[in-house]
């Protein structure tokens, strides 16, 4: 039987445990994001090394939802991206939980930011790619239903 969505018969069982009315979000998600990609920034390599993650070494992926594409970074302990159709989706559902925590952050300043997270390397460049990836955000979903989301899904 052929997929359909990025939530759907191969990986909804394994998502249950995360995800709070299921029918809904699923259908939510599936109805909003047509189409979904997820690749490496960096020339197919998975590793780069960010400066404002105190140099660290990250698994660094482009994640396009509806033409809008995010960048998403993990820690090298997770495991790479691979063919598996069902592995890549998962990383896009984590970017899309990623963006929905994020969101809460959209709309406070710089001060706001450091009081709640401490003070931290390149914050007002973090603040600002989050207020750029939630401006995104809304433009696939409407504000009540990004909240919808957010309140339904734990990653």
């Amino acid at each position: 039987m052929k997929k359909k969505g990025l939530i759907n018969e191969t990986n909804e069982k394994e998502l249950l445990n995360y995800i709070s009315n299921m029918d809904q979000v699923k259908k939510l998600i599936n109805s909003k994001i047509k189409s979904y990609g997820i690749r490496y920034q960096n020339n197919n390599q998975p590793t780069i090394i960010k400066k404002d993650w105190n140099n660290q070494r990250v698994n660094a992926y482009v994640v396009t939802l509806n033409s809008k594409q995010f960048k998403y970074y993990e820690g090298v302990g997770h495991k790479p991206l691979s063919d598996n159709k069902t592995e890549r989706e998962a990383k896009i559902l984590n970017l899309l939980n990623c963006l929905l925590v994020d969101y809460d952050c959209a709309n406070i300043t710089i001060e706001e930011y450091i009081a709640t997270f401490g003070e931290i390397n390149q914050a007002a460049k973090l603040l600002k790619q989050i207020k750029a990836n939630s401006k995104k955000l809304e433009e696939i979903f409407t504000i009540e239903e990004i909240q919808f989301l957010r309140d339904n899904i734990q990653l």
